[in-house]
């Protein structure tokens, strides 16, 4: 419920602090007093949306906070947005000029979006306007589902309906982009292959350079050694050596000093053939090098041009090849994946229908006692020959002959999302799919206020006086079923007087026995039921305008309802039916 209102310099309140108490609360005030700024002080403090006219004149800032009890919906909803919270909850919002403004929680500062989720569990505001929900479809939806109990099976059918509607929105996309998919598995396919064949190796590149470079050092050191070995390798070498010999044999051999010398040109010839060898063996070495200058000059460009294709470095081609696969199999398992998405959708449009036709048949019962429960209370607010009906029709979609088809027939495809959004009604295919969240009914209330009238929309038939009491009739049926902890009626009783007026009080009393109702009224008879009855005052001060409001007591609570039976001049007359109006 809520606690207290506290506002400072907001349009024509410099300072208020104002406690509420359980039950039914009026607010009452002669016309143009100002009980609808205290209902914008709490719509102020709760997010709704105002210029900066709402600061006071002469006032650099305003504030408004309101202090409400929690339940444990609303405990569940702070621990989500985690913000802490003791026994109560605090909304508070600051506003200064050029629309700069702040939103606490329990003094934590949070965003428009947060208080607006917190303020949705608060309240429910019925206006002086608020009957032109009655021409909403999904208001009427909402009011049968929650007299009949059956807003869990709605979820229920609203969830399958998603799932069915993003599968089938997957499965377009993936047949659409077909083509697409097709050419990019061929060409992701040719390069895993073309990289697949060059199997590049991490640091490859690398290692490349240093074995080319050490193969052009090996082609100059073997030009060197074949160098020497065409000195060593001349002919006439060997001859002499040879000569000299046969010369020293033949004619010095008996000089010992001579067949040393002999001996050493022996030496000499196998020292130069030792040497011819080894550098022989050297070259053939070499040439059994597992490693080709060509063949290495081939591998570095080929990796090279490849990195050159493809826009990357060569030590990046390992992971270009890996993100290449990663995206051939993604893609290739989309293709695959529709045969399962296929099947999943032909369960889940299996499961969406069981659920929308298990809430029809329901909606069809809950019809017929809301009818019932309506037609009662409506007799009790003076309204005995109205005719309230429930009508329940299945959907169809918009009515071009062209589209002429059942949400059944058409799947939900791609096809229809695109044909309904040229139908002649304007509305988009997304409004429309929406509407099948809620399953397969079109739900309308109809009613005829006078005998031998024709049923019709309530709101084409009925007065300002009687839309309310209308309305008023569907929130009493939901008395156990789903009010919200605070129900706030902003002259509801317009157009109305008399006896139906106390009923229309009556029918508040009751509601007030389960949610905290708060009604802005001008009805006496209404008035005099309160539990607590503030009373709202216009003054003129020097030239400044200032409200006052105040919660009166039992003395003034007679006073207040005798003005409002007679006017400015309050009778003996007034003050007695005042008091007769105050009786428990």
């Amino acid at each position: 419920m809520l606690q207290s209102l506290s506002v400072k310099n907001f349009i024509l309140i410099d300072e208020l602090e104002i406690e509420f108490e359980k039950g039914l609360c009026v607010i009452t005030g002669e016309t143009g007093a100002g009980k609808s700024i205290l209902l914008d002080a709490i719509l102020f403090s709760l997010g709704n949306k105002f210029s900066d006219n709402v600061i006071k004149h002469g006032s650099d800032y305003c504030s408004v906070a309101t202090t409400f009890t929690l339940n444990d919906d609303l405990k569940k909803l702070l621990e989500q947005f985690n913000i802490e919270y003791d026994q109560e909850l605090l909304i508070k919002r600051i506003q200064k000029p050029n629309n700069r403004k702040k939103f606490l929680i329990n003094d934590q500062v949070v965003t428009i979006s947060t208080l607006q989720q917190v303020a949705d569990y608060l309240f429910e505001l019925h206006g002086q306007n608020s009957h032109t929900s009655l021409l909403s479809p999904s208001f009427h939806i909402n009011i049968l589902d929650d007299y009949g109990g059956l807003v869990n099976l709605r979820s229920e059918l609203s969830k399958h309906f998603d799932i069915l509607q993003t599968t089938t929105k997957e499965i377009n996309k993936v047949t659409r982009d077909k083509d697409a998919i097709e050419q990019e598995i061929d060409y992701l396919t040719f390069v895993t292959k073309e990289l697949e064949a060059l199997d590049y190796q991490t640091g490859e590149e690398e290692k490349l350079v240093t074995i080319r470079r050490s193969l052009q050092n090996r082609d100059k050191e073997i030009q060197v050694i074949q160098d020497i070995l065409s000195y060593l390798e001349v002919p006439e070498i060997n001859k002499s050596i040879n000569n000299a010999q046969r010369l020293i044999n033949r004619n010095l051999q008996q000089n010992e000093e001579f067949a040393s010398i002999s001996l050493n040109l022996d030496d000499c010839y196998n020292s130069l053939e030792e040497a011819r060898i080894k550098l022989q063996n050297i070259i053939n070495n070499i040439d059994r090098n597992e490693f080709n200058l060509d063949e290495v000059e081939e591998r570095l460009f080929k990796i090279r041009d490849i990195a050159r294709k493809y826009n990357i470095s060569c030590d990046k081609i390992p992971e270009f090849f890996d993100n290449s696969n990663q995206q051939l199999n993604a893609l290739k398992n989309k293709i695959n994946n529709v045969k399962i998405l296929d099947i999943n959708k032909l369960a889940e449009h299996k499961k969406y229908f069981e659920l929308a036709e298990a809430l029809s048949y329901k909606r069809s019962i809950s019809a017929k006692n809301l009818e019932l429960a309506v037609q009662k209370e409506l007799e009790q607010l003076k309204m005995e020959k109205a005719i309230f009906k429930v009508e329940i029709a299945p959907k169809n979609n918009p009515s071009n002959q062209t589209n002429n088809k059942n949400f059944a027939e058409l799947n939900i495809s791609e096809e229809f999302l695109e044909e309904t959004k040229q139908n002649t009604e304007g509305r988009t295919s997304q409004m429309l799919l929406c509407k099948m969240s809620d399953g397969i009914d079109n739900i309308r209330f109809v009613a005829s206020t006078n005998p031998g009238m024709q049923l019709a929309p309530i709101d084409k038939i009925a007065s300002g006086g009687e839309l309310s009491r209308f309305m008023l009739a569907l929130k009493t049926c939901l008395f156990d079923k789903s009010l919200k902890d605070i129900i706030i009626f902003d002259e509801i009783d317009t157009g109305i007087g008399g006896i139906v007026a106390d009923k229309v009080g009556e029918k508040l009393k009751k509601l007030s026995s389960i949610a905290q109702v708060i009604v802005i009224t001008h009805q006496p008879q209404v008035a005099g039921k309160a539990d607590q009855h503030i009373i709202v005052n216009k003054l003129q001060l020097d030239e400044t305008t200032k409200i006052t409001v105040k919660s009166l007591n039992l003395q003034e609570r007679q006073a207040e309802l005798a003005r409002m039976i007679s006017g400015e001049s309050i009778t003996d007359a007034s003050l007695k039916a005042a008091k007769e109006l105050l009786k428990p």
